[in-house]
C-alpha cells in the first residue's frame, strides 16, 4: 500500500474525515495531521464522541495518526506526576478539563502512543505544522533526515521526562508567542515560511503539514525542490502522493467546515454588537448626566 491519502485537520469533524478516508482503505495509506478535537462552541460530548472514533481509527494498519497542537493537550504525558487537570506541559486554546476527562475515559496511554509526532513514506515527511530550519537544521547539515530524526529523538526524551521541547511545542509570535517561529506542533504555513533566501534552507526536503487554516491546499516550493504543503483546507480537499512521489490534488465536494465556523463566529459577533447597541439605546434614554444626578437626589 504505497500510495497515500492526506487527511487535514478533523477538529470533530469525524464523520466527514471517516468518509473520506472509507473511500481509500484498501488501496492507501491513509494520513491524518492531527487536531482531531476542540471545534467552535464544542462541549465533551463532541470530545467522547470524536475520542470513540479515534481509538477505533488507530486500530486500523493501514492508518497514520499525527499529534496536533489540540491533540497534545489531552494525552497523558502532557500532566506533570502529581500534577492537576489544567496543569499541562503544552496548552492550547479550546481545552477544558470536561473535555480531557472525556477523552481519557475513552483513550488509553497506549492509543496516545500510537499517535505519531512525524512519520515518511514516498520521500515525503508529514508532521501537524511542518519541519522549520530554525528548530530543525544543523550546520553543516541543513534541514535534512538525518537532522531531523536526531530532533525527533530529542522530543521524545523531553515527552518521557514530562519537559517542554521547544521544537515541539514553541508558538511563533505570529500565533501569540514568545518564540522566533512555530516548532512542529505550531508553526505558521503562511506567517512563518521558510521558502525566502534568509533562511538559505538547501536541503529540498518535501513536506505535508496542516494546522494553518487555508481556502484550498497551499503549495510551496522551497530551494533544491523542495515543497511544503499545507492541506488545513477544512477537509474540502485531500492530497494523494504516489508511490514515485507525485501527488495530485482531490477535491472532496464537502464545505470547508471553517466556512461553518465563520459564519456561527459572524452570528455571535452581530449578536454581541446589537446587544451593545440596546445597552447605549437604554442609558441614553436616561438622559444628561445632571438629570439622572438630580433624580437621585430626589429620591
Amino acid at each position: 500500500m504505497a500510495n497515500i491519502i492526506i487527511i487535514g485537520d478533523i477538529h470533530n469533524h469525524w464523520v466527514e474525515a471517516e468518509a473520506i478516508a472509507s473511500k481509500y482503505d484498501a488501496t492507501h495509506t491513509i494520513v491524518f495531521t492531527g487536531d482531531y478535537f476542540d471545534n467552535f462552541g464544542d462541549s465533551a460530548i463532541e470530545a467522547d464522541q470524536t475520542a470513540r472514533w479515534l481509538k477505533e481509527s488507530l486500530s486500523k494498519p493501514n492508518r497514520v495518526h499525527l499529534m496536533g497542537n489540540h491533540d497534545v493537550n489531552y494525552a497523558y504525558f502532557n500532566l506533570r506526576p502529581g500534577s492537576n487537570l489544567g496543569d499541562q506541559i503544552y496548552n492550547c486554546s479550546g481545552y477544558s478539563p470536561a473535555k480531557d476527562d472525556a477523552i481519557n475515559r475513552i483513550m488509553s496511554n497506549e492509543d496516545w502512543n500510537r499517535v505519531r509526532l512525524a512519520h515518511k513514506q514516498n520521500s515525503f515527511w508529514f508532521s501537524h505544522a511542518g519541519f522549520h530550519p530554525f528548530w530543525f537544521s544543523s550546520p553543516p547539515y541543513g534541514m535534512d533526515d538525518k537532522v531531523i530524526e536526531i530532533k525527533l529523538k530529542k522530543i521524545q526524551k523531553a515527552i518521557q521526562d514530562r519537559e517542554f521541547s521547544n521544537e515541539l511545542g514553541a508558538a511563533g509570535k505570529c500565533r501569540g508567542g514568545m518564540n522566533r517561529v512555530g516548532g512542529l506542533l505550531w508553526r505558521d504555513q503562511i506567517r512563518e515560511s521558510y521558502t525566502g533566501s534568509y533562511w538559505n534552507d538547501e536541503s529540498g526536503i518535501k513536506q505535508v503539514c496542516g494546522h494553518t487554516p487555508v481556502k484550498s491546499i497551499d503549495v510551496e516550493e522551497t530551494r533544491n525542490k523542495g515543497l511544503c504543503i499545507d492541506i488545513d483546507c477544512g477537509l474540502s480537499q485531500v492530497l494523494e502522493i504516489l508511490e514515485d512521489g507525485t501527488y495530485s490534488i482531490i477535491d472532496t465536494g464537502l464545505e470547508s467546515f471553517y466556512k461553518e465556523s465563520e459564519r456561527k463566529f459572524a452570528e455571535q459577533e452581530k449578536k454581541a454588537r446589537e446587544e451593545q447597541r440596546r445597552k447605549y439605546l437604554d442609558i441614553s434614554s436616561w438622559g444628561s448626566y445632571d438629570d439622572i444626578y438630580n433624580k437621585l437626589n430626589k429620591s
